[in-house]
């Protein structure tokens, strides 16, 4: 019996694990971190603008700044990604997202503590704002 309580136990906790897991980020950063072996700042700006005619006028915008700067103490990373679809005053799509990260490391060993918070909205997944902040160690 106790065998089959603890087993339902483990279910259960792997159970709301994904679900929270699942439901708890739809932007993945790490694609998105900026890879590269040098110490300092680094970054990119995109942007777009588009027209299309069909039956109506269409047009898109989007912004998506990045920005890092990392050295062998410290690595902050700052990310943008704004988009917006529209056609004759109706909005087809509008969403965007800021997301920023700080991590130091510990006493030169591979242990970082790192904080990150962002902000996003979505109008297509009827998300008004959502804003998430964590903070612990990082191997």
């Amino acid at each position: 019996m106790f065998f089959i309580v603890m087993r339902l136990n483990s279910l259960l906790v792997l159970f709301l694990s994904f679900v929270f897991t699942a439901n708890s980020q739809i932007v993945n950063i790490e694609n998105r971190r900026i890879y590269e072996d040098t110490s300092g700042w680094s970054g990119s700006l995109d942007g777009s603008f588009s027209i299309q005619q069909n039956s109506k006028l269409f047009y898109n915008l989007g912004f998506r700044p990045r920005a890092q700067f990392k050295n062998r103490k410290n690595y902050i990373l700052a990310i943008g990604d704004v988009s917006y679809t529209a056609a004759e005053g109706q909005t087809y799509a509008n969403s965007g997202m800021i997301h920023f990260r700080y991590a130091r490391r510990i006493k030169n060993g591979p242990w970082k503590w790192e904080s990150y918070t962002q902000t996003q909205y979505n109008q297509l997944l009827d998300q008004k704002n959502r804003t998430i902040v964590g903070s612990g160690l990082r191997w």
